[in-house]
């Protein structure tokens, strides 16, 4: 029991967060079960997705390059593997910490590719994207270390990853000015910082002296 405990545990989202999710993958478990009995009968890799779940990503350039319907692809496809892989994994009855770490780090990926993305072409700021993207990193860090010694995080945080993605794929289409990107960035690069701190308060207090 302990071990399954340890397990749930091993995840990057805050107390509140943790509780949704759970009920959301319940739900997605059941939605899904006609396609996870075809990949289990295929011995499809619960892995193997999440790491095709990384490579995906490498879509993002040409959106920028070539057609704004790769942004579109890249991110529909990263989504609905990072979806299914623990949910085939919990249905071949094969999760494990390995799993779940990996998952953490897949989910992660695609915010990283999208700054590398944004970068390369000039869009969002340098100085910002790269505030941006460190703060968020660095609480993501801190929530599955607390997660991890079982001291699940409380203070709320506000999620962008997906109004982030949002908006790369509205820039691509000419939809929005870049103004937009940058604004979102200097706004929640600067709210990450303030959160950065006050986690590293509360992550150091929760130690042992």
């Amino acid at each position: 029991m302990q071990e399954k405990d340890h397990l749930h545990q091993l995840h990057a989202f805050s107390a509140n967060e943790a509780a949704f999710q759970h009920s959301f993958g319940t739900w997605r478990q059941k939605v899904f079960l006609p396609l996870l009995k075809i990949l289990d009968r295929a011995n499809v890799s619960p892995d193997a997705l999440s790491l095709l779940g990384i490579l995906v990503m490498f879509l993002l350039p040409l959106g920028f390059l070539y057609s704004p319907v790769f942004l579109i692809l890249a991110y529909v496809l990263h989504l609905f593997l990072d979806g299914i892989d623990g949910a085939l994994a919990r249905h071949k009855g094969i999760a494990s910490q390995r799993g779940a770490y990996l998952d953490v780090v897949v989910d992660h990926a695609s915010l990283v590719a999208t700054v590398l993305t944004l970068q390369w072409f000039g869009l969002g700021g340098s100085f910002w994207l790269l505030l941006y993207s460190i703060c968020y990193l660095i609480l993501v860090v801190h929530f599955v270390l607390m997660n991890a010694r079982g001291n699940p995080p409380t203070f709320p945080v506000i999620r962008t990853k997906y109004p982030l993605f949002l908006l790369t794929v509205l820039i691509g289409f000419g939809l929005i000015q870049t103004v937009w990107l940058e604004w979102f960035l200097m706004v929640f690069a600067l709210y990450y910082a303030a959160m950065v701190v006050i986690y590293l308060v509360l992550f150091r207090w929760s130690l042992p002296s």
